[in-house]
């Protein structure tokens, strides 16, 4: 992260140092506020994690410390909890999946439906327990923080389904998430 006062900030840069390659994403003091805003409403939020716990190269005035420990508290903090409507959402989402599931006789569609129910019941965990959302790599990870046995039972499911086209333990851990039992 690196605070600049104005134009061409916010920008990102991709570039090399002592072949490193170094990644550079320039902000305003203004443009950080209102990203992790975005961020954190979305409750996913890379940059508050790349502050929060990234390490501090150069800090001429004190912002940079000062922009770490407040990342660091709103992390710690967790993201807003769902709203009732956002929770029957994602819920519904669940067992509409499910459903699909259930309806498939075509194990290849099966996968699909069966990758997006997982990213659904990740997601839902997480979201029920205030952690902090993310993609790929980075929602396994935190999965595993908030409840090691649910994300190893969904992911048994889903190689269960993949492997050998049996979806019962996927549909149960998924069910259970969804009804809030996993947590």
């Amino acid at each position: 992260m690196v605070f600049v006062s104005g134009p061409p900030a916010p920008f990102r840069e991709t570039t090399e140092h002592d072949g490193w390659v170094v990644e550079l994403f320039c902000r305003t003091v203004e443009s950080y506020a209102a990203f992790v805003e975005r961020e954190t409403e979305a409750r996913r939020s890379p940059l508050l994690h790349m502050c929060g716990e990234g390490v501090l190269l150069l800090d001429r005035d004190g912002l940079g410390r000062r922009t770490q420990e407040e990342a660091s508290a709103r992390l710690q903090a967790g993201p807003p909890p769902l709203s009732t409507n956002e929770l029957e959402d994602r819920r519904y989402l669940i067992t509409d999946l499910l459903d699909d599931l259930v309806g498939s006789s075509d194990h290849e569609e099966s996968i699909f439906i069966a990758n997006r129910l997982l990213t659904a019941v990740g997601e839902l965990i997480l979201a029920m327990q205030r952690c902090w959302q993310s993609h790929g790599k980075w929602l396994l990870r935190r999965l595993r923080d908030a409840d090691r046995q649910t994300c190893e039972d969904l992911i048994l499911g889903y190689r269960q389904l993949v492997g050998e086209g049996d979806a019962k333990v996927l549909h149960q851990v998924a069910w259970a998430a969804s009804d809030g039992r996993s947590m």
